[in-house]
């Protein structure tokens, strides 16, 4: 096996600045020294970071803004249910399960032994019944992580009409955040790493919280802790661990920012720390687990620099230097590609396929840098965008992944692009004379269609998405001379080829929840509505994070 690539180039290796200090941290207000002389702690700064941080920004709204359509709904009331009873250990561990396959690939900060164990004694607690709310009165950690954990798998695990169990993780997450002042009582890297599994959580919460504040809070202070460099001084399994955690909050610094295009928190200029050489996943893939993570994060640090110099940039410069940009990051992105191993068939793995046309799409479509794509590319760009729409059928009819507002803003990004080209016409009007054209135009956007009609369908919002993006759709069969359609309801979803794809989890490789009553046993029954159980049920986010740790146990923040 060859050495992982590094997000460090030789070049920034060679002219790598000093090991940053704290004044390299984005700046943070200070809160009120403890009692002691000592400064404030961990979980005094990150409450006085969540009370000062804007709370505007959400997934869904960034997407809607793509689509000229609000992401607000004013029927996304927060369901007011709570748990009664923990789930069946046996369905707790199918979740748990989910988790696993589809989510620590990305985010490597888990041991599921460790999980299972930690679940083991907590169930163990009420054996051969089932724990609830009050067994454990004391906030605990391995419940915050677990429930989390188990809202994130709940996602995953389908019913019968193939719609994720949405409500039920809403209910699962705000038990866990019950339990949130158990995050500051425990170690560095396990507080991390709990808040980044709850980062995780405001991804799919259904656009309702903001992942940006929550992101940026973490890797401040992670950066805090040093984990962005390398300590030589410890053991190195150590060493390791600290990699894993920081690359992971790297990992959803990136994938928030390029979503919601903000400036990413933790600069590549300041990142001194090697990849992890180790990686416990159940990722089923041809490469090495660290290997596939290292591609990974060279990955989305190219989305970074896509984001920074195309997006973000702060000079324009003339059109012959935007142009030089643009070809110099598309090299950039085609030598992560290459640089990729393939399988025994010559096949990359299908999920960096995916991501390879995602970053071309964001790089050549109209953006600030450039606000027209020349006509010479414009074909490309299309090709480009259409191929990511493939790829996400095909990995979704395999759930091959977990479905979310992050996909659903690539999904949406690629067809509105594609939608974008129609109606240039390629860069080429006479194209619009040409039968076999126009023929392939309306395929092209009755596919795109079907994909944001069956994406995500039951999620809030989703559906003012897809009207949107059908009068879109009009405007390019309008053009071409066709007929509109009617916004659609749930199409059917036609996979684009029925042999597994490579390298993502086919659905007889997960375990499958094939009791059908024993989750309607526990779901149904065992949710109350907040007057039934007399206390006061915060939201999910942020106002839930504050209420559920109680700044009064904190120290007064100036």
């Amino acid at each position: 096996m060859g050495q992982s690539p590094s997000l460090v180039t030789s070049e920034a290796v060679a002219e790598a600045p000093p090991p940053p200090s704290l004044h390299t941290v984005p700046p943070r207000l200070a809160a009120r020294p403890a009692v002691g002389g000592y400064g404030p702690s961990l979980a005094e700064r990150i409450v006085c970071q969540v009370l000062t941080t804007d709370m505007g920004l959400s997934l869904r709204g960034a997407i809607g803004q793509q689509l000229g359509a609000s992401g607000d709904d004013p029927e996304d009331a927060l369901s007011s249910n709570a748990i009664t009873a923990w789930p069946p250990k046996s369905l707790a561990v199918k979740l748990v399960d989910l988790f696993f396959e589809y989510h620590i690939a990305f985010y490597p900060i888990y041991n599921q032994d460790e999980v299972a164990k930690d679940m083991d004694e907590l169930y163990g607690v009420t054996h051969p019944g089932v724990p609830t709310p009050s067994t454990f009165t004391v906030p605990d950690y391995r419940i915050f992580r677990l429930f989390l954990i188990l809202a994130l798998g709940c996602n995953l695990l389908e019913t019968e009409r193939g719609t994720p169990r949405t409500d039920t993780a809403t209910s699962l997450c705000r038990y866990a955040l019950e339990h949130f002042p158990a995050v500051f009582r425990v170690s560095d890297l396990a507080c991390i790493a709990g808040l980044v599994t709850f980062t995780q959580y405001c991804i799919l919460d259904f656009g309702r919280t903001s992942p940006y504040h929550v992101v940026g809070v973490v890797a401040r202070f992670a950066m805090e802790l040093g984990l962005h460099r390398d300590d030589s001084s410890l053991p190195l399994a150590e060493q390791d661990a600290r990699r894993r955690v920081f690359y992971t909050v790297y990992n959803l610094d990136r994938v928030v920012a390029v979503s919601l295009t903000k400036q990413v928190t933790i600069p590549d200029s300041v990142i001194t720390a090697q990849l992890p050489t180790a990686c416990a996943t159940r990722l089923q893939s041809y490469l090495d687990p660290a290997e596939w993570f290292a591609h990974a994060m060279a990955m989305r640090r190219l989305s970074g620099i896509i984001l920074d110099e195309v997006y973000l940039a702060p000079r324009l410069g003339d059109l012959e230097e935007r142009e030089l940009t643009l070809a110099r990051i598309h090299n950039l992105v085609d030598d992560w590609y290459d640089g990729i191993p393939r399988d025994a068939a010559g096949e990359c793995v299908p999920l960096f396929e995916l991501y390879y046309n995602v970053l071309l799409t964001n790089l050549h479509r109209p953006s600030p840098l450039c606000t027209s794509t020349q006509a010479l590319r414009m074909v490309s760009l299309r090709r480009t965008a259409y191929r990511t729409i493939e790829l996400y059928r095909a990995v979704r009819a395999q759930r091959g992944l977990a479905e979310n507002y992050v996909h659903l803003a690539n999904i949406v990004t690629v067809a509105v692009t594609v939608v974008y080209t129609l109606l240039e016409a390629d860069g080429n009007p006479r194209n619009l004379a040409l039968r076999a054209w126009r023929r392939e135009a309306f395929a092209q956007v009755d596919v795109c269609e079907q994909l944001l009609a069956n994406f995500c369908i039951n999620w809030p919002g989703v559906s003012r998405f897809c009207s949107a993006f059908n009068v879109l759709a009009n405007e390019v069969r309008g053009k071409l001379g066709g007929q509109p359609a009617p916004p659609p309801a749930v199409w059917p979803l036609v996979a684009p080829q029925q042999t597994q794809v490579s390298g993502f989890s086919d659905t007889g490789t997960s375990p499958q929840f094939s009791d059908q009553g024993q989750w309607d046993a526990w779901a149904a029954p065992a949710l109350l509505t907040e007057a039934d159980m007399q206390m006061a049920l915060s939201g999910i986010g942020v106002d839930a994070l504050l209420a559920s740790v109680g700044l009064n146990v904190f120290a007064e923040v100036e």
